[in-house]
């Protein structure tokens, strides 16, 4: 009977660590096919869906959920607003951004934007330009695009990799209710990927 209990515990022991794999192994192969399809839509310019995930994470600092992903990608492809619009309407309406970087001073929301978008501090020639420089007056949607359209390599790497988790994050669990639980896992997705591969992996084993 003894032996009976223990082959029984160990085969639940052995079940658990199969469903595990599985689930990994699952979370892999869904993260690689976003992967790859970012990689396929890069060499073109960004698709709807990358421009709004960036949009999200730059002045929102997480991933958009997969309900709002969806809505406001058909708006913009039905040309009923631009993803410009979309911006202005996260700066000047969004409670979120309002109650986040919009409540901070020109120079943390400069360091937020560069933190949120390239996983970096900004170098003192940028902070000083966008802060007391000519850059001083850009709204912040508009700061936004300028740091999007002008990343270096290194920071377009990143700002990629970041796109990809949070396409990834909206694919598994976008459908998610909007809840704060649901808002910090979207923030996570994003917050700690950078322009390294291993990032961007932890980033999918954690979201999953």
């Amino acid at each position: 009977m003894q032996k009976a209990v223990i082959s029984l515990g160990f085969l639940a022991q052995v079940n658990r660590g199969v469903v595990l794999i599985y689930r990994l192994l699952s979370a892999i192969v869904l993260w690689l096919s976003v992967s790859l399809l970012a990689s396929a839509q890069s060499v073109n310019q960004a698709s709807t869906t990358e421009q709004i995930q960036q949009v999200y994470i730059a002045l929102l600092g997480r991933a958009a959920d997969k309900g709002g992903l969806a809505y406001w990608a058909e708006q913009i492809d039905k040309k009923v607003l631009t993803i410009e619009q979309l911006r202005a309407n996260i700066v000047d309406s969004q409670y979120e951004y309002i109650n986040g970087l919009g409540a901070k001073s020109r120079k943390e929301l400069v360091k937020a934007l560069y933190q949120n978008l390239f996983a970096r501090k900004p170098d003192a020639v940028g902070l000083n330009y966008w802060v007391s420089g000519g850059g001083a007056n850009v709204d912040a949607d508009q700061l936004a695009l300028a740091l999007i359209n002008g990343a270096a390599a290194t920071d377009k790497k990143t700002m990629r990799h970041k796109t990809q988790a949070a396409n990834y994050y909206a694919e598994l669990l976008g459908d998610s209710s909007s809840d704060s639980a649901s808002s910090q896992t979207a923030r996570l997705a994003v917050s700690k990927v950078n322009n390294t591969w291993d990032s961007l992996q932890q980033s999918a084993i954690a979201t999953y």
